[in-house]
């Protein structure tokens, strides 16, 4: 149950905005009911949403991602933030400029996570400290050790428990169906363990299911996807998840325990 007193987060993964699948799914409508179920779940807003990659594709305007944010932003409480990682199929000058316009105050900076320095951003959220790390086409190695030196480095005040780390891709999940048909490398292990000195919370999208599990000392959540099949091309999988989305609860207190919550609606398109 999602409590109005906490710090609630809603996490949205996988839209693939205007993606028609040869006309087996519609994603307009996928996303419409995810964001009317969204509201139904917590009506006075949240204090942040995090779309976590694949908004839309590679070739999309900027308009497509605008619309994206903007129904981001009607879910949020009026000081709550809209925040994004990038996707492997995100068309990033486009959803910069469409973030430049939903956050003015954060702009092209907060997005430009590409550029040296910037693979990450962390913002504070409620007890949280919320980082949001470009995993691009490969794995974040660049942007996790930057992240332990700089963000969390000595003299640093944020305890581990309350830091929660967003990639699209997650960097270890090698006993989930998925890795029967894709190769995505894994982090290493010793960088795992390098992360684990930073983060309490690790949240991945990218699978378009939900999977949940520990390893290195700190939980791990994959989020579910709102276009709703991992693959409609792959004949070997024929497993279909239903659009969803994640809530995470904090106590507003600091060394909070995260909660999870998933919601999931009726596939308009089943």
């Amino acid at each position: 149950m999602v409590r109005t007193d906490d710090t609630n987060i809603l996490v949205l993964g996988d839209i693939h905005l205007g993606v028609d699948y040869e006309g087996k799914y519609n994603t307009e409508e996928q996303f419409a009911a995810v964001i009317n179920r969204a509201h139904s779940v917590l009506p006075s807003g949240y204090d942040a949403v995090v779309f976590n990659g694949d908004l839309a594709s590679e070739n999309a305007p900027v308009d497509v991602y605008h619309r994206i944010l903007k129904q981001g932003k009607k879910l949020c409480k009026p000081a709550g933030r809209v925040l994004v990682t990038p996707g492997n199929h995100d068309n990033r000058e486009a959803l910069s400029q469409a973030y430049a316009a939903i956050n003015p105050d954060d702009g092209l900076e907060a997005m430009n996570l590409k550029v040296p320095g910037k693979q990450f951003t962390n913002i504070p959220v409620g007890s949280l400290t919320l980082v949001l790390l470009d995993s691009g086409d490969g794995m974040p190695v660049e942007g996790i050790v930057r992240l332990g030196k700089f963000v969390f480095g000595k003299g640093s005040s944020v305890n581990r428990h309350d830091v929660v780390m967003f990639t699209h891709r997650p960097f270890e999940c090698k006993g989930h169906l998925y890795h029967r048909f894709m190769n995505d490398k894994m982090l290493p292990a010793e960088m795992c363990d390098y992360v684990d000195q930073y983060i309490g919370t690790y949240v991945a999208s990218h699978l378009h299911c939900e999977s949940r599990f520990e390893t290195h000392g700190f939980a791990a959540m994959v989020t579910p996807g709102i276009q709703c099949q991992i693959d409609p091309f792959r004949k070997d999988f024929d497993g279909i998840a239903m659009p969803g989305f994640t809530v995470m609860s904090a106590s507003r207190h600091s060394n909070a325990t995260i909660d999870f919550d998933t919601f999931y609606v009726e596939d308009p398109n089943g």
